[in-house]
């Protein structure tokens, strides 16, 4: 049965080449569906098949490059696309990437790496869902309220507000980012991007899963779709 198997050079292992096929057939279902990148799928599927963490990390990162500029140029179109926040949050990002990648090879070299990542990648996902349903709950009772008082809710209203309380944060130099419609200082969209990066680099995770939420709940980006 050795047919089934296919050699990765880099990496030196051999990977059943019938999962990888499962795995990109269960992504781009699940992407059709909901419109969800398949970075969070594709890391922890590469390893559970047998691939190193590290490489899967690497290999997921580099086909997240491409796909985020393709899709950049489409959401530029339709004015979707605020560049000097992305420009604030991609320098952060960069640093991130760099302290996220340190990290996982001093794990490598620690023998913990696999270990040390599925828990930090089990614990990133259940506060990603933990707070997704909290903002839904939040959003229903604040819609139930507007209701009672004959109002009508916002239609960028969310229910987790965290970014109210971070916009009182005027450390300088604070800016106006036209298209995201914020006010806020440009530290802001940096540290976000270097928690996000540093998440990233970790765990070879793209924006949909993480700098998306962190977008709205943090940096209070709610007129924008992507960045």
């Amino acid at each position: 049965m050795e047919w089934l198997y296919l050699h990765m050079p880099i990496s030196g292992v051999d990977l059943f080449w019938p999962g990888l096929v499962i795995l990109g057939l269960g992504v781009g279902i699940l992407g059709g569906f909901y419109g969800m990148g398949g970075a969070w799928m594709i890391t922890p599927g590469l390893n559970i098949l047998g691939f190193p963490m590290a490489f899967a990390i690497g290999t997921d990162i580099a086909h997240i490059a491409g796909k985020s500029i393709v899709s950049t140029i489409r959401h530029a179109k339709f004015g979707n696309v605020d560049y000097p926040l992305g420009v604030a949050m991609i320098l952060g990002t960069m640093a991130g990437f760099e302290v996220g990648a340190q990290i996982v090879m001093f794990l490598e070299r620690i023998g913990k790496v696999d270990l040390y990542l599925r828990i930090i990648y089990l614990i990133l996902l259940a506060f990603i869902f933990s707070t997704v349903l909290l903002d839904y709950a939040k959003l229903k009772k604040k819609e139930r309220l507007a209701r009672e008082r004959g109002e009508q809710l916002d239609k960028l209203a969310s229910g987790v507000t965290w970014y109210k309380t971070l916009h009182k944060i005027k450390i300088p130099p604070v800016m106006t980012f036209k298209e995201a419609q914020i006010r806020v200082s440009i530290w802001l969209p940096m540290i976000v991007g270097f928690a996000t990066g540093v998440i990233a680099g970790l765990l070879g995770i793209g924006g949909g899963l993480i700098r998306m939420p962190a977008l709205i709940y943090l940096v209070g980006c709610l007129s924008l779709i992507h960045i």
